[in-house]
């Protein structure tokens, strides 16, 4: 999945997924939280790959406790309406600072979405030069 979009949360927190992507993701789905304050958006399958991939860290090592831990524990199934809308849970939408305006932005097997305030913010850093500074230490 690939490009991003501004939309906007309705009055019950309910955000309308741009049609491009709902025919990638399918119909099951499963929203997170994710890093950098975003939520993420993934199919099923993509979901339980990533889950896996945590869970064959060891749980002896207290930062991958903490990532599988808060990961998977702040994911929900989600199901599209018939309008193609998801409902956000509120807590979700507290802890990453999500109110009304909301980027959906495709990154790969994911989407992912920012408050507008912090997605702002990310292009003002990609463009002062940072983006090739970090894909120089990729």
């Amino acid at each position: 999945m690939i490009g991003n979009y501004q939309y906007s949360l309705d009055s019950k927190g309910r955000l309308a997924i741009p049609s491009k992507f709902r025919k990638e993701l399918g119909t099951k789905i499963v929203l997170s939280l994710g890093f950098d304050q975003t939520l993420e958006i993934r199919r099923e399958i993509d979901f339980k790959n990533w889950t896996n991939f945590l869970l064959e860290k060891s749980s002896m090592n207290k930062n991958s406790r903490l990532v599988s831990r808060t990961v998977i524990g702040n994911s929900f199934e989600v199901s599209l309406d018939g309008q193609g809308r998801i409902l956000l849970p509120k807590l979700l939408l507290e802890q990453v600072g999500i109110n009304k305006k909301v980027q959906i932005v495709g990154v790969g097997n994911k989407l992912e979405l920012h408050s507008q305030d912090k997605w702002e913010k990310v292009m003002k850093l990609a463009s002062s030069g940072i983006l090739e500074e970090a894909a120089e230490k990729i």
